[in-house]
């Protein structure tokens, strides 16, 4: 029934914010905690990745959502998906430049590197 949606949602923007952010609140809190203490590196990427496949079991659904509304849709929601892969991308760079691998590379330079806006 329309009316009971907009008891929660004023608009369907306010929905797809709820909906972009539903995947990406506990996949930043869950990556977080696999990086945090004194961790061997290699085992970062591990574990990291055991996480990521994990959150896409159980968001599929919503991240098939955010794959399509990246590029098409609501520019509301457009910027809240391009600001929550910022974040995430911000995270790990900082993250990596605290490994010895890339100890040398700038977190500009990282960053840069995660990001598919470096050409």
């Amino acid at each position: 029934m329309p009316s009971a949606f907009y008891r929660h949602f004023k608009t369907l923007d306010e929905l797809g914010l709820v909906l972009v952010e539903e995947p990406f609140v506990p996949l930043h809190r869950m990556l977080r905690a696999v990086r945090a203490g004194e961790v061997d590196p290699s085992d970062i990427a591990r574990r990291s990745l055991g996480v990521l496949v994990a959150s896409v079991d159980e968001h599929g659904a919503h991240l098939r959502f955010i794959a399509r509304e990246c590029n098409g849709g609501s520019p509301v929601l457009r910027r809240a998906i391009r600001q929550e892969i910022r974040l995430f991308t911000s995270e790990l760079a900082t993250d990596l430049d605290r490994m010895p691998v890339v100890d040398r590379w700038t977190t500009d330079d990282i960053a840069c590197w995660l990001s598919s806006s470096c050409s």
